[in-house]
């Protein structure tokens, strides 16, 4: 049973942004569902979809999600692959973090690279 899809979360802690694309109870556990239509999986999906439980575990303190799903349908084929479950997220969220912060430091390198200024690491 789907209880949310195409969901907006935020992260008041961490001040980031996303959308899942599905949330539903999935043999009696809140699920989140992450859709991709590639030909390859990523480990980026899955931190991805460790944000998205982190966001909505901070909003939602009474409906928590417990598990995560990456479904893949082939990009040239349309076929569905098995999922990826990912039934501990706490610990693939510090992976999200890193990526988060690297992110953040590369945008802020960049700006003052193509700024020319000299001075990147002070401020």
């Amino acid at each position: 049973k789907y209880v949310a899809t195409e969901q907006i979360v935020y992260s008041k802690k961490y001040n980031y942004v996303g959308t899942f694309d599905g949330l539903a109870w999935v043999d009696g556990v809140l699920t989140l569902l992450e859709y991709k239509t590639t030909n390859r999986m990523n480990v980026g999906f899955v931190y991805q979809l460790t944000g998205y439980w982190n966001a909505w575990n901070e909003e939602h303190t009474k409906q928590q999600i417990r598990q995560g799903m990456v479904l893949q349908f082939d990009k040239e084929a349309g076929e569905y692959r098995e999922p990826i479950l990912v039934d501990s997220l706490k610990p693939v969220f510090n992976g999200f973090l890193n990526a988060l912060r690297l992110k953040r430091s590369m945008k802020m390198v960049g700006k003052r690279v193509t700024s020319g200024r000299k001075e990147l690491l002070e401020s």
